[in-house]
């Protein structure tokens, strides 16, 4: 769709459905986080001042859930990003919201790679770790 071409008011709606996806789930992705830290600092806490590896197992495994559901909705929010490009040109039929054609373009391992799961969960994964050596010394 060209610059000068009007949208027509079905896809303003479109477009405004799929930002609306986006941002659900930018927004649950943004709930994982919160949740995840907190749950799994608690735990590695516990661990620390009770020396029970116990606790930072626990910690650990509830972080690995909390990223794949992080994961999970980044992906999500990928794929409805593809799908509301192809809507802004046109290329779609009004009111789609199918994203299988973008499922390879956005794979697990570039979503896993991304900087807001990397960098927030490796470092929280390091305190883990050694909340798990502390307690178990």
């Amino acid at each position: 769709m060209s610059g000068s071409a009007q949208l027509t008011e079905d896809q303003r709606k479109h477009l405004e459905f799929i930002q609306s996806a986006i941002t659900r789930m930018s927004g649950l992705s943004s709930t994982a986080k919160g949740w995840g830290i907190t749950v799994s600092m608690a735990a590695f806490g516990i661990s620390a001042a009770g020396s029970v590896p116990l606790f930072s197992v626990l910690g650990l495994t509830s972080m690995g859930f909390f990223t794949y559901l992080d994961c999970r909705y980044l992906r999500e929010e990928r794929l409805f990003r593809c799908l509301y490009e192809d809507a802004r040109r046109g290329l779609l039929q009004v009111y789609s919201m199918d994203r299988s054609a973008y499922l390879e373009r956005c794979s697990w391992r570039s979503v896993f790679k991304s900087w807001s799961i990397v960098g927030f969960y490796a470092p929280s994964a390091l305190v883990g770790a050694g909340s798990l050596v502390w307690s178990a010394a």
